[in-house]
């Protein structure tokens, strides 16, 4: 038992001292590294959801050429509803 909680004083004490170390090294002011970490996330996010998009639709074709041809009023090739009305966007 106490090697174990030797063990997780160890992370918890090397985790601090990365901390410390990281935050007096880096080289830009916390407002520039919010915008950047942010402006990082919505590009990650909005790729996220572009590749979806583009997965979907060849899901879609996929089903198709498994399936056969639907008629046109087929709810397989109507688009999916929107789910931005659903959600709020994050600030």
């Amino acid at each position: 038992m106490r090697r174990i909680l030797a063990w997780i004083g160890g992370i918890l004490s090397g985790a601090a001292v990365g901390t410390a170390v990281a935050l007096l090294f880096t080289p830009e002011s916390g407002d520039s590294a919010r915008q950047r970490l942010r402006d990082h996330y919505q590009a990650a996010r909005l790729a996220g959801q572009e590749a979806a998009v583009r997965r979907q639709e060849e899901l879609r074709q996929r089903l198709i050429e498994i399936t056969g041809p639907h008629p046109p009023d087929s709810p397989m090739l109507q688009p999916p509803p929107s789910q931005s009305a659903e959600r709020k966007p994050r600030p």
